[in-house]
């Protein structure tokens, strides 16, 4: 990681919840947890040497990259693509990274890099498909992917449908209200005690060589395609 301030947060909690899970699903020793803090210093090689001594031919390497930053993540993955022939490279990063516009794409499918996101248009969905057929009839135009057409859409749906079917019981009947939507599903746990509730539910997506995406969710394959502006 970048070492950047404004993502401590999110470094300490992401190395709190690996060291949790490993320390009671394995022998802790059996995992080898390296980290490479990068500052603004350092040159194309330093980046590249570090990597590089980071990296096992013995085991599979999993690379993660707490960054939402697009420079940093377009030089970690360049050094990383560089390996990839020589080492076995799983690249974990962040949902951003798709909206990232100066970057190859390459690396994220010859790399098979993963990220986590609460959002996938599956494009070979009939109801995707019935969407877009009915939004360009009344737009002429369709929703790009990050459009909040698919958003508005999907919380709309889903509370409307969902008030309509429960009515004053719907709180209470939330965890079984399953609907299908195009993007997004919902699966809302309470903050604490006190406060609201949040969606929790998250998709892991898998670019693949052959240049698809793939929901690791549900084992689909999408076509899903990204593509620099």
């Amino acid at each position: 990681h970048s070492g950047d301030l404004r993502e401590e947060d999110n470094i300490f909690t992401l190395k709190r919840n690996l060291f949790r899970y490993f320390a009671y699903r394995t022998f802790f020793d059996e995992v080898i947890f390296k980290e490479i803090v990068y500052n603004e210093d350092f040159t194309a090689n330093d980046t590249i040497n570090s990597v590089e001594h980071s990296l096992s031919k013995q085991v599979e390497n999993l690379i993660i990259v707490p960054s939402g930053q697009e420079t940093f993540a377009s030089e970690i993955l360049a050094s990383l693509h560089t390996f990839s022939e020589e080492y076995s490279i799983t690249v974990l990063g962040y949902p951003t990274w798709m909206k990232f516009r100066n970057i190859e794409l390459k690396y994220f499918y010859e790399l098979g890099v993963q990220v986590f996101t609460p959002f996938f248009i599956d494009y070979d969905n009939y109801r995707v498909k019935n969407f877009l057929r009915k939004y360009k009839h009344n737009f002429n135009t369709e929703p790009d992917q990050f459009s909040y057409a698919w958003k508005g859409y999907d919380i709309a749906y889903y509370f409307i449908s969902g008030l309509s079917r429960y009515g004053d019981h719907f709180l209470r009947c939330h965890k079984d209200y399953k609907p299908q939507l195009l993007e997004a599903d919902f699966e809302f746990k309470r903050v604490n005690s006190h406060g609201g509730y949040a969606n929790n539910h998250f998709r892991m997506l898998k670019f693949t060589p052959d240049y698809k995406i793939l929901d690791i969710n549900d084992d689909k394959m999408s076509s899903v395609h990204l593509e620099n502006e």
